[in-house]
């Protein structure tokens, strides 16, 4: 039994929603992020990989995810990459949740790596990764539903790197899809003395104890506005 049932027979009341926050994850695992896909979907595809354009293999959803029912929103940000991307991707492309934040980082390809005489190696970019409605991820990432704007990225652009930005990164196949988001832009803070400068948010909270019972009005602004959409109060779920 996984950790997420657990924890569901163990509550004694059903859950409102589910915030998954997956703003800063690098990714790791294929396999672990299908794993943790499944736990949110009844059906679907989770994510395929193809090559020249040919689908190479195809991942799909498990009946029995633990939490499968309940309104639910994932946080994303430029630092989400790779097995992120397919968790966020694979929730929304499959209606399941929306997805809040800025454009993640775009890794999307599959590395080979052949070994060679004297202990030397050739990596290979094999095949890329799609999600469920055939989006490429690579060099574009994964658009927000809600798009959350940084004032700090904002106003320092070129801060920010991407897969895209990368030399020698493998290009894109596509236009990334046009979602229509609507955008958040978070308030500007009232000024504050350098010595008391807050950290940045927008990685999210490092710890369990620092999510807030009720986020509206904190700091975490895109941690607020994903809480209304779980909500219901920012509109109805896709």
């Amino acid at each position: 039994m996984s950790t997420l049932a657990k924890l569901r027979e163990e509550s004694s009341a059903p859950y409102a929603g589910v915030l998954l926050d997956m703003r800063g994850n690098p990714g790791g695992l294929v396999d672990e992020a299908s794993e943790v896909a499944d736990e949110f979907l009844a059906s679907g595809i989770i994510y395929s990989t193809r090559h020249r354009g040919q689908v190479v293999d195809e991942v799909r959803a498990r009946s029995g995810g633990a939490l499968v029912a309940p309104p639910m929103a994932v946080l994303i940000n430029e630092y989400s990459a790779s097995a992120a991307e397919l968790v966020a991707g694979s929730l929304q492309d499959n209606r399941r949740a929306t997805v809040v934040g800025a454009p993640t980082f775009g890794k999307g390809s599959v590395q080979t790596i052949l070994e060679l005489p004297g202990g030397a190696g050739l990596k290979l970019t094999t095949m890329r990764y799609y999600t469920p409605s055939g989006h490429s991820i690579q060099a574009q990432g994964i658009q927000p539903d809600i798009l959350v704007e940084s004032n700090r990225l904002a106003a320092e652009p070129g801060r920010v790197l991407r897969e895209k930005d990368l030399e020698g990164h493998l290009p894109a196949e596509e236009r990334a899809p046009s979602r229509g988001a609507p955008v958040f832009r978070k308030p500007d803070a009232p000024h504050q003395a350098s010595s008391e400068r807050m950290p940045e948010a927008d990685t999210g909270p490092r710890t369990a104890a620092e999510v807030p019972q009720n986020p509206v009005g904190g700091r975490d602004f895109a941690l607020s506005i994903a809480y209304q959409v779980v909500r219901g109060v920012l509109g109805p779920q896709k």
